[in-house]
């Protein structure tokens, strides 16, 4: 809390022109300011520190700045009665124009009550949080802060070690996809290189299919010699060197990230379990949790950080508590600074922090209108990182739970698919149409050769049967013997050599 008291005094004095302008009318130069504090505590002196540098440097800044805010600080001793007291004194005998400070909701609720009977202040600065029954007494500025409850709980990591993690980098649409890509173009290579007439793959086609599938994973220059084959291997050698990289960095951020999980993810599995919970003493969130129904017994109270931070480390069956329950704001400062091993559950929507003025005030709309403008814009940004620590922010890079890696999905790789997909269809449909057009031709070619062949055949056969006449052979023997001569002539010169394909190159 200690670091809202910076945060708001900051904003006291960006906002201080418009609550000036009531004590300037009166002619005075300085501006009364009422500072309650616990100086008895850590936290105290460090607000008081704080306070009195951001002063030093506003006005280091703003040197002719005027009127001048006079502090006057007392110590509150952790008590609602002490912090009464000194509120009664600020506006009694100092007429202080606003009080900042107060370290409780309670307190701060207290001193807002004591002044709005009163009538004598004109703005009560602090962590006040905006709340529908505080509305009846006084009347609230926009919040200034984010708003919410929430518990802290101590986080474990969550290292997957699932046996199938190594087909969980893909998706299954981009599993399916991918399959189905590579079974496709192993049908295209064996339709390539068989239409081809590639002489460079021996044996049936069991081991054809086997090397075409080995063609489609690896590739071989030396195996594939036709140009279409070698286009297919190119374009899918390409899509599977994207896609294994892709996986393979995918895996190994599933395998290395450290994940922080809640132990406890619902604060009413919290409320039946029975552990123990804690919060800041005064605060409205104990208040809360009894209308939650929580076992007042089961309820701790702290006065600092490093106390509930000491009972989160013990666990609730070692006399610490399960969880502390707080404002968001003062929790993302605490994560801030003890990432490691906790992580925020949010549960409770609240409406923020706000500055309380007396019913009816003229200043409210002013006040909020000068709270937009900061909130609004990066001057916020700039406060959070001089007065909470952009340090701490920096040296904690899991303030919560870590987000799980994305499977990829098919969208990643549509352009490769549809590439894959159009190269190898095109081949296909070229090698087709090249081997059918040299069918018809090598048709067309071999008819009148065929009919020479046989004419010749017949020709040299009745010769040599007119030669065994000549020498006295009997004609049936002739005959005989003619068509024995003339298919053994057709054997001899009836075969021709084809020429090779031109598709075997293609």
């Amino acid at each position: 809390m200690e670091r809202a008291s910076q945060i708001t005094l900051f904003l006291l004095l960006i906002i201080h022109s418009g609550v000036a302008q009531n004590a300037t009318t009166s002619g005075t130069d300085e501006f009364p300011v009422g500072v309650i504090l616990d100086l008895e505590s850590l936290g105290g002196k460090m607000a008081r520190t704080s306070i009195l540098m951001a002063l030093e440097d506003f006005y280091t800044v703003h040197r002719n700045y005027s009127p001048k805010v006079v502090l006057h600080i007392r110590g509150s001793k952790s008590n609602s009665v002490e912090v009464a007291s000194a509120a009664l004194d600020l506006l009694e005998n100092y007429n202080v124009q606003a009080v900042i400070g107060p370290q409780t909701s309670s307190q701060a609720a207290f001193v807002s009550d004591l002044g709005n009977k009163s009538q004598k202040y004109d703005i009560a600065i602090g962590d006040i949080t905006i709340s529908e029954n505080r509305m009846s007494y006084v009347d609230f500025t926009l919040p200034y802060t984010e708003s919410g409850v929430a518990m802290v709980v101590p986080a474990k990591s969550s290292r997957t070690n699932n046996t199938w993690i190594f087909v969980e980098p893909l998706s299954r649409d981009l599993w399916l996809g991918s399959i189905i890509l590579f079974f496709y173009t192993w049908v295209v290579l064996w339709l390539l290189e068989f239409l081809g007439n590639n002489t460079n793959i021996p044996g049936e086609v069991p081991r054809k299919l086997g090397i075409m599938t080995f063609f489609s994973l690896f590739g071989d220059k030396d195996r594939v010699e036709r140009l279409l084959s070698r286009i297919v291997l190119i374009v899918w050698v390409f899509f599977f060197l994207v896609l294994s990289a892709s996986y393979t960095a995918n895996l190994a951020t599933m395998l290395t990230i450290r994940q922080l999980n809640p132990t406890i993810t619902d604060i009413h599995e919290l409320r039946k379990s029975g552990d123990y919970v804690g919060c800041i003493r005064g605060s409205y969130v104990e208040r809360i949790l009894e209308q939650l129904n929580f076992d007042g017994s089961k309820i701790k109270t702290y006065n600092t950080y490093d106390g509930f931070y000491s009972a989160l480390s013990k666990g609730s069956k070692n006399g610490g508590i399960a969880a502390f329950i707080h404002e968001v704001p003062y929790i993302r400062l605490f994560l801030a600074r003890n990432c490691k091993g906790y992580t925020m559950v949010p549960f409770y929507k609240a409406a923020g922090f706000g500055y309380a003025f007396p019913k009816g005030s003229p200043l409210v709309g002013d006040i909020s209108k000068a709270i937009l403008s900061v909130i609004g814009g990066d001057t916020i940004n700039q406060i959070e990182k001089k007065w909470i620590g952009i340090g701490y922010q920096n040296n904690c890079n899991n303030a919560g739970r870590a987000p799980d890696p994305e499977k990829l999905t098919p969208d990643g790789f549509t352009g490769l698919f549809i590439l894959s997909g159009a190269i190898s269809t095109s081949s296909l449909l070229i090698a087709v149409a090249i081997y059918f057009y040299e069918k018809k031709n090598s048709t067309t070619e071999t008819q009148p050769d065929q009919k020479g062949d046989q004419a010749e055949g017949n020709e040299r056969g009745n010769e040599a049967g007119e030669e065994m006449q000549n020498i006295g052979l009997q004609p049936s023997g002739h005959r005989r013997n003619a068509s024995a001569v003339s298919w053994g002539f057709r054997r001899s010169f009836g075969t021709r050599v084809a020429p090779v394909s031109s598709s075997s190159r293609f």
